[in-house]
């Protein structure tokens, strides 16, 4: 008796062994794709949670909004009176969204491997009230390198009212 494999045997050990490399092969794919997306979806949210509660922040520290004025909406938004200067300014530029002091150098306020769209600031104050209100809401996207052409993304809003001015 020979010892050894036929031809038969060895080809279908080949055809055995390319379905298991070629199953590894897709399965590592689907784990990298599997990491991009829950890398994707925790740094959306946490920067989408952290920003929101930045701009809350600023609108309660701020004694007045300049801008958007009651009852109108706008890409951006100025208020007075805050805690980090007589002026503060929130607005969009090249998918960023930027924070500046009385007009000085903008700070990025994301990642800039995270693209911002569809920020919009409504002023809910109805005429002649003693505090503004505030309605916010941008979009947060991460692009997945694993995936040409997907994305995740994330709508963030919330509201906040300015303190009230002492003499309220």
């Amino acid at each position: 008796m020979k010892k050894g494999f036929t031809l038969i045997e060895f080809l279908i050990y080949l055809a055995l062994l390319s379905v298991v490399v070629v199953s590894l092969f897709y399965w590592s794919i689907s784990l990298v794709e599997v990491r991009d997306r829950g890398r994707a979806r925790s740094e959306v949210l946490a920067s989408g949670r952290v920003t929101s509660a930045f701009i809350k922040r600023e609108i309660e520290q701020a004694e007045w909004v300049i801008s958007p004025v009651p009852n109108a909406t706008a890409d951006s938004l100025s208020v007075a009176g805050s805690e980090f200067g007589s002026q503060s300014e929130f607005h969009l530029s090249d998918e960023e969204l930027l924070f500046s002091v009385d007009g000085g150098l903008p700070e990025t306020l994301i990642s800039k491997s995270l693209v911002v769209s569809g920020l919009e600031f409504r002023n809910l104050t109805p005429p002649l009230a003693s505090r503004d209100s505030i309605v916010w809401q941008f979009s947060v996207r991460y692009p997945l390198a694993s995936v040409e052409g997907q994305f995740y993304e994330k709508i963030f809003s919330g509201t906040a009212s300015v303190r009230l001015k002492p003499n309220d």
